[in-house]
């Protein structure tokens, strides 16, 4: 019977790591919490992860911005934008304006995970190291 639980519990922590390792933005809060996987111990934020990119890929580092603070005092909502310059020699910037959240952190957060899908599509991508 001891062995019976310990087996399912390996099994949804290889869950866990299965889809730690297919997403690079998505539900980190989540399933960093409870995976042993190293990447979602060491840098579970969509920002890291774009932070880590760009340095990969030799660019400048993001820069984040807010760009709207609305609502009264006691319950604001900010809305963050990021630009990443994708090209060291040409003009190209990508910028990604994320939902507005109640904190700045996760509006940072949000529009890193913007970017990061966005980038993903363009064909960049983390890969496992």
């Amino acid at each position: 019977m001891v062995g019976g639980p310990v087996k399912q519990e390996s099994t949804t922590e290889n869950t866990h790591e299965e889809r730690a390792e297919g997403k690079i933005s998505r539900e980190h809060n989540s399933t960093s919490a409870g995976s042993s996987t190293k990447d979602a111990a060491r840098k579970g934020s969509p920002k890291a992860h774009l932070h880590e990119l760009c340095a990969r890929e030799h660019w400048k580092q993001p820069v984040f911005e807010c760009c709207k603070e609305e609502g009264p005092d006691h319950s604001k909502l900010f809305t963050f934008k990021v630009l990443v310059e994708t090209e060291e020699e040409s003009t190209a910037v990508l910028e990604c304006f994320g939902n507005p959240r109640p904190n700045k952190k996760a509006a940072a957060e949000d529009a890193a995970e913007g970017a990061l899908w966005c980038l993903k599509h363009m064909g960049y991508q983390l890969k496992k190291q």
